[in-house]
């Protein structure tokens, strides 16, 4: 049911459903694979947060390996935000499941970092935590785009 929503919802914004489902692992590949087609859906997003810009606003969200920072105008950002503490659990973001995100990407990059937790056991078998920061590519990507729809699913 999910997927017929989603497929329903590209074929109408002329977009691709399961970008979110690729894994390839080069900035290259996700390059050639959007000149085809830029626009994207996605759904079952938690949004982390909704910050104004100097030409509107900017939601961010992340599902599995893609950190998206997406530019909105005021009334998405105002129903993004309504939705936002309508899923809330406590102070964090629960999954929006009720729409649908029509996204046009603009970039697509590698991220350049990544922050490892790490819990050792030491010689007296107490477990102590560490965190280390790699400076190295991680295999997460930040996405940059413009917000074309929100479709709310009923």
């Amino acid at each position: 049911m999910e997927w017929e929503r989603l497929n329903k919802v590209a074929s109408q914004f002329g977009a691709i459903a399961g970008f979110d489902t690729l894994n390839y692992l080069l900035t290259y590949e996700y390059q050639n694979y959007l000149v085809k087609n830029n626009k994207i859906v996605l759904n079952n997003l938690r949004i982390d947060d909704i910050k104004k810009s100097d030409s509107g606003f900017i939601v961010s969200f992340s599902r599995r390996f893609y950190f998206y920072e997406i530019n909105c105008n005021s009334n998405q950002a105002q129903e993004l935000a309504e939705a936002y503490e309508k899923n809330r659990i406590g102070r964090h973001s629960g999954r929006i499941e009720d729409i649908i995100f029509v996204i046009s990407i603009s970039s697509i990059n590698k991220v350049k970092f990544e922050i490892e937790k790490e819990i050792e056991k030491s010689d007296n078998n107490d477990e102590e935590p560490s965190v280390n920061l790699d400076l190295g590519a991680s295999l997460n990507f930040i996405v940059k785009g413009n917000l074309i729809s929100i479709q709310k699913i009923h």
